[in-house]
């Protein structure tokens, strides 16, 4: 999986630290007569089965707030943000008074700014709502999220250069290496001297894919590109990232 320094990212930790300190209850400790009870910690059971049992309680009684709530905890520490944010909006949406009193509230503006932005994105099939929605949680490390956003987005408008490079960032990010090569390579073979996709693409197929020949001339193409090609970057430290990664991914040839 990638590193955070490959990515020249800066998650929320704020986010990322509310997760785990707010929802630090291990939710997977759960029976089910008792499975949406908060304070409810024996019996240790799998977290496939922690979501079953929390959804099969939502079934029998779709309002209760405990179980949504404790969903969505569960959801939050899994990654699972989108689904998280969803239920907190739908207790919200149910009862604010309750979902404010709980400690799920810290994160509360940012699930229904998200929620809503999402809702929004569908019913207007914009492709900029997508990416702000993409964006949001590739910023805050939240791949999988990340990555339906930015999919829906390409189905709107399969042409966006930036959304493609992200898109394949965030496969690499949970794991599908192979894809993430496709989708650069796909960029590559429409823009050869784009910087992100031939340094990206050189990265995977020297570090994940074993390719290490064809890694390093990809390599020493986004390396020509930086010194002769001037391309833009956010910041002059992810500048400098760059500039020193490329020399030491370089360094034995």
């Amino acid at each position: 999986m990638f590193t955070q320094g490959w990515l020249l990212i800066e998650r929320n930790g704020k986010f990322l630290g509310i997760v785990a300190i707010l929802f630090g209850i291990n939710t997977a400790y759960a029976s089910t007569p008792l499975v949406c009870l908060e304070s409810y910690r024996s019996n240790y059971i799998n977290n496939a089965t922690t979501e079953n049992e929390l959804l099969k309680a939502l079934q029998t009684d779709p309002n209760n707030l405990q179980c949504m709530t404790k969903l969505a905890a569960f959801y939050l520490k899994e990654g699972k943000a989108s689904k998280g944010f969803r239920l907190i909006y739908q207790a919200y949406s149910l009862d604010p008074a309750y979902v404010k009193r709980k400690n799920i509230s810290k994160v509360l503006d940012l699930a229904l700014r998200l929620t809503r932005l999402e809702d929004l994105a569908k019913k207007s099939a914009d492709k900029a709502l997508y990416n702000e929605l993409g964006n949001t949680y590739y910023d805050m490390g939240i791949f999988s999220d990340a990555l339906e956003a930015f999919k829906k987005s390409l189905k709107i408008d399969p042409k966006q250069i930036q959304i493609k490079i992200l898109t394949a960032l965030s496969l690499g990010n949970v794991g599908k290496m192979k894809e993430a090569a496709k989708i650069l390579k796909e960029v590559l073979d429409e823009q050869p001297y784009h910087f992100y996709a031939n340094y990206y693409y050189g990265k995977i197929l020297k570090n994940e894919l074993e390719r290490y020949e064809d890694g390093q001339s990809y390599l020493m193409a986004a390396e020509y590109i930086f010194k002769h090609l001037n391309p833009k970057f956010k910041t002059k430290n992810e500048r400098e990232f760059i500039k020193r990664d490329l020399i030491h991914e370089l360094q034995e040839r």
